[in-house]
């Protein structure tokens, strides 16, 4: 087992504090409610993109290279 340079500091017993630790390991989270859903460009889509995508499908035809 290697003990790394933080776990020296923490004492003798090789522990992390807590405020140390990730939260996947046992650490506390940064956040403590999701992101809110976001994509890029979701804010600049509008019935004119979405038509023009649902052209395409109906033509059957998305691989027109």
């Amino acid at each position: 087992m290697v003990i790394t340079k933080d776990e020296k500091k923490a004492g003798a017993r090789g522990r992390v504090a807590d405020e140390e630790k990730l939260a996947i390991q046992g650490g506390r989270p940064v956040r403590t409610q999701p992101l809110p859903l976001e994509f890029p460009g979701v804010h600049h889509m509008d019935e004119e993109e979405i038509e023009a995508a649902v052209r395409v499908l109906r033509d059957r035809s998305p691989f027109r290279y």
